[in-house]
């Protein structure tokens, strides 16, 4: 299992921060988000490539180029749901979060399956 915790970043890291994130992890998603934890969007390499054809500079924040409005899925959520949501909305990643929105885990589909 890859640990999740290195696709965290801020809002404030450059599209260069995320990119790097991305290329050295293997979970092709970066998760960005508060001081608490707290899910602000995702980076994926769509959203680098949508960014550099604007075009936006390699110092554009995260907070510029994140996805706002990620699909996510709940802490507790059954295996079966958690695929569900996944296949519904094309996704390979999905981050799970807690009751108050604060990530606690990334869910792939190549572990799921």
């Amino acid at each position: 299992m890859h640990d999740w915790k290195k696709t965290l970043l801020k809002s404030t890291d450059t599209m260069t921060t995320a990119i790097q994130c991305l290329t050295r992890g293997s979970m092709q998603i970066v998760l960005i988000v508060d001081g608490q934890g707290k899910l602000l969007g995702t980076i994926t390499d769509g959203d680098i490539r949508r960014a550099l054809v604007r075009p936006l500079g390699m110092d554009a924040l995260a907070g510029e180029i994140m996805c706002t409005d990620p699909v996510t899925v709940s802490a507790g959520d059954s295996r079966e749901i958690i695929l569900g949501e996944m296949k519904s909305a094309k996704i390979l990643q999905v981050p799970i979060l807690d009751a108050d929105g604060c990530v606690v885990g990334l869910e792939t589909l190549q572990h799921l399956l």
